[in-house]
């Protein structure tokens, strides 16, 4: 795999978009190539790119990939293009905020891979399946590329240096094989988890504990004795029940009966209570008849009305209408008279108006004219003026240029040693950098000094206080042995032989045999009440269904009734709507007169016209209502009668669903019972209830009695668990202290060892950065710059500031000479042009005097002909007042001739409205004859008379539900004290007792006592059995799960004393070991092509040992500490390599980055690691070097330059040999 260029845009402080491409010059030509800046400038950003780019991830952000963008941007990117193979291919990872703003929300990130040549897309979403696809091109995931692309030498150097526990820990870091010390603790805890489990199954198989043989057949014998009892006790039991819901049910159709003998009584009451209203509407039924007679009479009177009141509006209309046509036929006269004087005056003056607007067009022309003259006057004057502050402000201008040319050059000579501090600053900024690191390293040195000195003070005073602890704990242990001995004793002495567990069984059996003698003594109870249920229920639907029989018979005989009086309605019904047919004509019949024929008919002779035509209403009419009335009441029968029906049919299906679930309970009591007498030693008779009960009770007894001996035997377990389980934490806190103790003195001695350390590192580090001081002071000493370590940043800033100063002094000096020239050409074409504006501005003033004179004659002119007057708003005026008249005589033209046509209107109206009113009168008079004659021979004296006996509609509807509801209610409470009769005589027919309720209910609540007693025996009888049987399932249960468990444990075992460990390290020693032979044996190969004396050895003795052969010394084998700086980074250069090889598996890798690692290196041995460099660089592979070294960057001549700028922002420059590309 090889890098050939990158591409990013805003990505930590490397703000906007930049590109590199390896496989362009200078990077093809030199193969080899130095990443340079300040800390902070984004060295490592560039390798960040390349992660994201193709993973996705940056091992900086870890946990949140986000954070590599730069702040306040709104999109962000990098692309890797790189080489597999002849193949080549592009990875690209983005991320952008919404809308493309800056404060936007962030988006999903996105990843695509493509091909770099023809730009297909291979893959692009979503991210999992892109990075797949990239691991599975390139051969490496994201930590085997970490180890083997971008390689952190400077882990190395420590690794070789470090003791075999650092070493470990570094090796684990650096070929991530930490999961073999997880697989370690994992087997060793899952080892000790499957033993736990196991001693947990043995411990439950103790406590369960069986009963013996005659134990289990001594409960069932008294189960047996105790069903048969409880059976006698419930027949007795059931026989009581049916006596006092007899003598229940008496009570209740008696009382039944009262009821509805009081609501018949209430009924009829009701009734007779209502007679007056229901002749009300007897009469109000024989009024209807006259309804339509009328209400055609009060049609007749209303129509009258109605033309009387139109005739008075007619005859009060008419004058006024004669005298608004005389006023209008008057005005139209003196409107046409006004518009023949304004005609003949717009005539006459027409020549006048026509004179006047050429004059004014004259006038106008004029005026523009003189206008324009002005405006360029005016322009003149203006670029005169112009053009004469232009010429005073450029002098000013050129006066001010030439003293600002002599200010520069005055002061270029006296700062001429200025042009060369950019060389010198890029020195020094090295220098300041370095001692930067060193400030730093010093820090550290100092912080990581104090921190050992106080955990070495920190670890003495711990390994004195656990002394003394753990003595107090030895002390508290013996302490608690004794109390758990004594309180054994105890226990020994109570139970008396047995265990708990024994005892406790021994309780259980109790329960379950109490339990099933009470269920059996239950189920005596519930089958002798069912069977008298069974009989009650048989007697009662005999009765309900000839009852049945006797009503349905009496329903067919309603229904045929209900036929007939329908058919005769229907008939009735007819002949009265042909009647009512007839007198719809009534309204046409108003219009017809004597003489003339019937628009209907056409005949001439017209009884209603000559009086001989009577409205009234027809017998056929009355017969049909009364028949209504007849087939209502018939209906209210029908329905009372299916009542009584529909009650006696649910009665009999209640009945029958009744007696088919009481032989279902019957049958399942039977089916409990002796389903329970399987589980009991001796089966029970379902009759002998008082045996059931009296076992129950025996039980009882000795329950609490063991009850009372099993609880205090507990209490003192208890005591002995909660005391054993103090030793067993004792125990656990004293190993710990002892633990803690011994490490605490390894901690003291790992603390001396490094405060020695660190205080020779100290002295050295110190003496290193007073020797750059030095070179500092001497470096600013030409420029007077006084150098102090603690303003050291601010003094590069300054040396910048004072060279750009310079160069910009420079610059301005010849822009400012180049501008004195141009001001000079410029200043003389401004005076000629002043010279020809003034010229011009001459004859302007010519030609305003010569137009002035002209317009003022022409306005004289004008004012002797029409003043000031305007000729088109004159004629417009005249015009106006002729059109106002002529269309006010037009409009008084049409409202004459509409006043003439209302007025005839009005006229032929009246004379139509006295002809009708006439015969509407005549006609009203005649129908009052008829109908008040008809009235007196029905008996009533006046129409007011007849119109007191209608009712309202709504009392009407109201009175006949009444009727309906008074005769409903007497016909339904006859029917249902029928049924109640029968249903009582029936009942006391059967007579099951002579005794009352006072006897036998307290005969019943002493049975259901003695019941419930034995049912409670029973259940806990059936308990016992049961928690027997279970307790024998569980017992094979636990037994099967020890066998399968032991195996189990076996196994994993086996398998921990392999590789387990509670620490991790036994399988990761292991497995680092094997690692680092590999390792070792990759690594010779680079270490021959770096130099061919050294080969890495490891060490027989111990897994994690490293140690050096040297061949130039006849191959003597010494440890790495005895290599000098130069040899150590040989060493730790080949090592990175063989972990690059190790983790690149069967990939071939040709990019190399190489970060830091060279800082601590003398100039001697940098020379030796550069040469080692060059060497691998001829074996084809492309290295990068991230480093703030000088002497490195001085020896390779493609660099990577990254410097920062305002804002916390940098940027990238390309050198190749000190030349910018």
């Amino acid at each position: 795999m090889k890098i050939t260029g990158i591409k990013f845009l805003n990505l930590n402080s490397l703000k906007g978009q930049h590109e590199i491409r390896f496989d362009q010059p200078p990077f093809t030509e030199s193969g080899i190539f130095a990443i340079t800046g300040p800390t902070g400038a984004g060295k490592t950003t560039l390798l960040d790119a390349i992660t994201v780019a193709l993973y996705g991830r940056v091992h900086r952000h870890s946990k949140d990939v986000f954070e590599i963008m730069t702040r306040h941007t709104a999109e962000s990117y990098a692309e890797v293009e790189f080489e597999v193979g002849q193949l080549s291919y592009r990875a690209k990872w983005s991320i952008r905020r919404s809308r493309g703003k800056a404060d936007g929300q962030l988006q999903t990130q996105k990843m695509e891979l493509a091909e770099t040549l023809t730009g297909k897309i291979i893959i692009e979403h979503p991210l999992n399946e892109v990075r797949e696809e990239i691991v599975r091109i390139c051969g490496l995931d994201y930590n085997q590329f970490l180890r083997s692309v971008i390689l952190s030498q400077g882990d190395f150097t420590r690794f070789l240096k470090a003791d075999e526990n650092e070493r470990s820990e570094l090796l684990e870091k650096i070929t991530d094989t930490g999961i073999y010390s997880e697989i370690s603790v994992a087997a060793f805890e899952k080892a000790r988890e499957e033993r736990m489990k196991l001693d947990q199954l043995r411990s439950r198989l103790e406590n369960v504990v069986l009963l013996s043989t005659d134990e289990r057949e001594a409960y069932l014998s008294e189960l047996m004795d105790i069903s048969d009892r409880e059976v006698q006790l419930k027949k007795e039991e059931s026989s009581l029940r049916a006596q006092l819901d007899w003598l229940a049910g008496l009570e209740k159709l008696t009382a039944r009966k009262q009821e509805l003998l009081q609501a018949l009584s209430e009924a009829e009451l009701f009734h007779a209570a209502h007679e007056p209203r229901f002749v009300k509407l007897q009469h109000h039924l024989r009024a209807l008849a006259y309804r339509p007679a009328l209400a055609e009479l009060k049609t007749i009177e209303s129509q009258q009305q109605r033309i009387g009141a139109d005739l008075r509006e007619a005859e009060l209309q008419h004058p006024q209408i004669v005298e608004e046509e005389k006023t209008t036929r008057t005005t139209l006269v003196e409107a046409k008279q006004q518009a023949g004087l304004k005609e003949k005056i717009l005539t006459g003056m027409e020549p006048v108006f026509d004179a006047v607007s050429k004059k004014d067009i004259l006038v106008e022309q004029s005026k523009n004219q003189l206008a324009k003259i002005l405006d360029a006057f005016e322009s003149a004057r203006l670029n005169l003026h112009t053009a004469e502050a232009s010429q005073l402000a450029m002098d000013g201008q050129l006066k001010a240029i030439q003293e600002r040319i002599g200010q520069l050059s005055l002061w270029l000579r006296e700062h001429a040693s200025d042009a060369n501090l950019d060389k010198e600053v890029i020195v020094f900024q090295q220098l300041v950098q370095q001692l930067s690191a060193l400030k730093i390293k010093l820090d550290n040195l100092t912080e990581g000094h104090s921190g050992y000195r106080k955990q070495h003070l920190q670890a003495q005073e711990f390994v004195l206080h656990t002394t003394q602890r753990i003595k107090l704990a030895e002390q508290q242990l013996s302490e608690i042995q004794e109390s758990i001995q004594q309180h054994g004793r105890s226990l020994l002495e109570l139970l008396a032989g047995k265990t708990t567990d024994q005892l406790e069984e021994e309780l259980r059996e109790f329960p379950v045999l109490i339990n099933t003698a009470e269920q059996q003594f239950k189920l005596a109870g519930l089958h002798a009440k069912l069977l008298q249920e069974q009989e009650a229920l048989i007697s009662g639907i005999s009765g309900l269904g000839a009852e049945e029989k006797e009503a349905r018979a009496v329903l067919g005989n309603l229904k045929l009734e209900d036929e007939r009086e329908t058919a005769l309605l229907k008939d009735l019904q007819q002949i009265y709507e042909l009647e009512v047919k007839v007198q719809k004509y009534d309204a046409d019949r108003l219009q017809l007169q004597a003489g003339q024929s019937c628009p209907l008919c056409g005949a001439v002779h017209h009884p209603f016209v000559e009086g001989k035509y009577v409205s009234r209403m027809t017998e056929a009419e009355e017969r049909r209502n009364q028949q209504q009335v007849k087939l209502q009441l018939l209906k209210t029968q029908l329905d009372a009668q299916l009542i009584v029906i529909n009650t006696l049919s649910y009665q009999l299906e209640t009945g029958g669903k009744d007696l088919l679930r009481s032989a279902e309970l019957v049958t399942r009591a039977l089916s409990e019972f002796e389903q329970n007498n399987t589980k009991l030693p001796k089966p029970l008779d379902i009759s002998k209830a008082e045996i059931i009960a009296a076992v129950i009770g025996r039980k009882r007894v000795q329950q609490e009695a063991l009850k009372t001996r099993l609880d205090t035997a507990r209490l003192a377990q208890q005591q002995i668990s909660k005391l054993e389980a103090l030793l067993s934490q004792r125990k656990e806190i004293l190993v710990q202290e002892k633990n803690k103790t011994e490490q605490a003195a390894l901690e003291i001695i790992f603390a001396e060892k490094q405060l020695n350390a660190i205080a020779l590192d100290l002295t050295n580090t110190t003496a290193e950065s007073k020797t750059l001081e030095d070179r500092a002071i001497l470096l600013l000493e030409p420029f007077g710059i006084i150098f102090s370590a603690a303003e050291a940043e601010q003094i590069s800033p300054e040396m910048n500031k004072r060279y750009q100063q310079y160069r910009q002094s420079e610059g301005e000096l010849k822009l400012l000479e180049l501008d004195l020239r141009q001001q000079e050409t410029e200043l003389k074409s401004i005076g000629a042009a002043i010279g020809e504006k003034k010229d011009a501005i001459e004859g302007l003033n010519v030609q305003i005097k010569e137009t002035q004179q002209v317009l003022q004659q022409l306005e004289e002119e004008r004012l002797e002909l029409f003043g000031t007057k305007d000729p088109v708003q004159e004629r417009a005026g005249l015009s106006n007042e002729l059109r106002k008249y002529r269309s006010q005589t037009e409009e008084l033209q049409q409202q004459l001739q509409q006043k003439q046509e209302r007025l005839k209107i009005i006229e032929d109206r009246q004379l139509n409205l006295n002809t009708s009113f006439l015969t509407t009168k005549n006609l009203f008079s005649a129908q009052l004859e008829k109908l008040t004659a008809k009235l007196r021979g029905e008996g009533m004296a006046s129409i007011e008379e007849l119109q007191e006996l209608f009712l309202p509609d709504e009392e009407a509807r109201l009175s006949a539900e009444l009727q309906q509801e008074a005769v409903q209610r007497i016909s339904s409470g006859k029917s249902l004290l029928t049924a109640t009769e029968k249903d009582l005589e029936a009942e006391l027919q059967k007579a099951l007792t002579a005794e009352d309720r006072e006897i036998l209910t307290p005969r019943l609540e002493e049975q259901a006592q003695v019941i419930s007693l034995l049912q409670q025996q029973k259940g806990r009888l059936n308990q016992v059995i049961a928690e027997d049987d279970l307790l024998k399932l569980k017992h094979v249960e636990v037994a099967q799960q020890i066998e399968r468990q032991q195996q189990e444990s076996d196994r994993f075992q086996k398998l921990s004393a392999l590789i387990g460990s509670a620490d991790g390290r036994k399988f990761s020693r292991f497995a680092q070991g094997l690692t680092l032979a590999r390792l070792t044996e990759l690594a010779n190969r680079h270490l021959l092509r770096l130099s061919d004396r050294y080969r890495i050895l490891k060490s027989p003795e111990k897994d994690l040992d490293l140690q050096i052969i040297d061949g130039y010394q006849a191959d003597v084998v010494r440890p790495m500490s005895t290599l000098s700086g130069g040899e150590s980074f040989l060493v730790s250069l080949a090592l990175a390599l063989g972990l690059s090889d190790l983790a690149s598996r069967k990939v071939q890798i040709n990019s190399l980055f190489i970060d830091e690692g060279f800082g601590t290196l003398d100039a001697e041995t940098i020379d030796v690691a550069i040469t080692a460099l060059e060497n691998l660089q001829a074996s084809g592979k492309n290295i990068g070097i991230i480093s703030h070294v000088e002497a490195l960057k001085e020896r390779i001549g493609t660099q990577i330059q990254l410097s920062r700028e305002a804002g916390g922002t940098s940027k990238i420059s390309l050198y190749s040999y000190g030349r910018k590309i």
